[in-house]
Order: structure tokens, then C-alpha cells, then sequence
């Protein structure tokens, strides 16, 4: 499974500029996004729901991390991951 990192998503154009959020990690094949968050986040935490309900308006599926998760509980976020995904066998590698 491939993943884009830092990836312009256009979600609207007003007076013919267009406006991007970028995503942390982007999954074309099953239109994915995965945020990871740090602790900036907690005092954002509207933005980012608006942010997220944007997104997902597009089409697309948001999963959202903390760093902590990322570092310290790789395994449990990759099972969460892989729960959203219609592939039986495959896996994430923190390579990739």
C-alpha cells in the first residue's frame, strides 16, 4: 500500500483561488487520509474538525493519530488501519 506524505487536497475555490489543506499522508487507491497530530492539535481542536468534515465531504476517509500513538503503539495503529481497509493479508511497514 503506498501513501503519499504532505499531499495538497483542493477542497474549495473562491473568486478563482483555490484552497488546499495538506494532508499528512494520502492513499489514492482507497482514498485515505491518515493525520498524525501533535500537541498543537489540542488548541485547534475546531479547526480541525471542520478541517476533517471538509475532507471527508471530498470523499474521503480520515484517520487521525497522535504522535505518541505513532511512536510508542505502532501496533495498534496499523490494526486500526488495516480495519478501514478492504485487504485481507496486507500490512504496513513503518518504512514505506
Amino acid at each position: 500500500m503506498k501513501f503519499n506524505r504532505q499531499f495538497l487536497i483542493e477542497y474549495k475555490e473562491i473568486l478563482g483561488n483555490k484552497l488546499y489543506y495538506i494532508a499528512d499522508f494520502h492513499n489514492f487507491e482507497f482514498k485515505l487520509i491518515i493525520e498524525i497530530d501533535g500537541s498543537i492539535h489540542q488548541e485547534q481542536i475546531e479547526y480541525d474538525k471542520e478541517r476533517e468534515n471538509d475532507i471527508k465531504a471530498l470523499g474521503y476517509k480520515v484517520l487521525r493519530f497522535s504522535n505518541d500513538e505513532v511512536l510508542l503503539r505502532w501496533d495498534e495503529v496499523e490494526k486500526k488501519v488495516m480495519a478501514l481497509l478492504p485487504i485481507p493479508s496486507a500490512s504496513l511497514t513503518k518504512e514505506g
